[in-house]
């Protein structure tokens, strides 16, 4: 084998059998060969021990290959957001889900100066519950940077989206409660501008009144667990405290 700090992109092209530019499309996935040409190259680069410079290929391509992901719940608190168990979760399905297609995640505070984040060579950026009129949003897509969330709140922004119908989610949930026997279902949601937050409280609050039920909605001023807890405790602690929660 070559010593792998000599190798080149002629002494792959030279083992395999073909030019140098075979070899650059076959690695870089670009221009029209056979896959079986493709996989032949791949395969002596790798007996080879041949490494290209991802950095000077990214530079040349113009693209960093990197998708920046910011959690935008709670944006008016200052806290690291991977502390909660569904923020921790996205982020490692995201990351699982890039570098399978050959890129990285960059994970981006949620608070911070003014137009720190523009500052990193980002292909892209994934927002997670956007709030209404996100300045992030738009100084992003200002900047050329695509942008994707996954709530309707970019829409007005002009940026594509990905959500459900969260009243409708709701009352769905609440219906199957009072069908299992529920007659004073609580609900606790969070106390932010986030969209998914105030269309859960739309949805039960409509859901309570259409029922005739007596809404008791809690909202939790800050993330975490333990004003969940408080929240669920306090309902519980009620002269008539809820018998099921949502």
């Amino acid at each position: 084998m070559l010593d792998t700090m000599k190798v080149r992109l002629v002494d792959v092209a030279r083992a395999a059998g073909v030019s140098k530019t075979t070899v650059s499309d076959a690695l870089n996935g670009t221009g029209r060969l056979p896959e079986a040409t493709r996989e032949h190259v791949r395969q002596v680069a790798r007996s080879l021990g041949y490494r290209p410079n991802a950095t000077a290929r990214l530079l040349r391509a113009g693209h960093t290959r990197l998708i920046g992901l910011a959690a935008r719940e709670y944006v008016e608190r200052p806290w690291v957001y991977t502390e909660l168990a569904y923020f921790a979760q996205l982020a490692t399905l995201c990351s699982r889900e890039a570098l399978a297609r050959g890129y990285g995640i960059v994970l981006l505070p949620n608070t911070g100066p003014d137009d720190c984040w523009l500052e990193l060579p980002l292909d892209g950026v994934f927002i997670v519950d956007p709030v209404a009129e996100d300045p992030l949003v738009g100084d992003f897509l200002s900047a050329g940077i695509p942008v994707l969330s996954d709530r309707r709140a970019m829409a007005g922004a002009g940026g594509p989206w990905i959500d459900f119908d969260y009243p409708l989610a709701v009352r769905e949930v609440m219906d199957h409660l009072a069908a299992m026997g529920a007659r004073r279902v609580a609900a606790i949601v969070g106390a932010t501008t986030a969209a998914f937050h105030e269309d859960s409280a739309r949805g039960y609050l409509d859901w309570c009144a259409e029922h005739g039920q007596e809404p008791m909605l809690r909202t939790l001023p800050d993330p975490g667990l333990e004003p969940t807890l408080a929240a669920v405790d306090g309902l519980l602690s009620e002269p008539e405290p809820p018998d099921a929660l949502f």
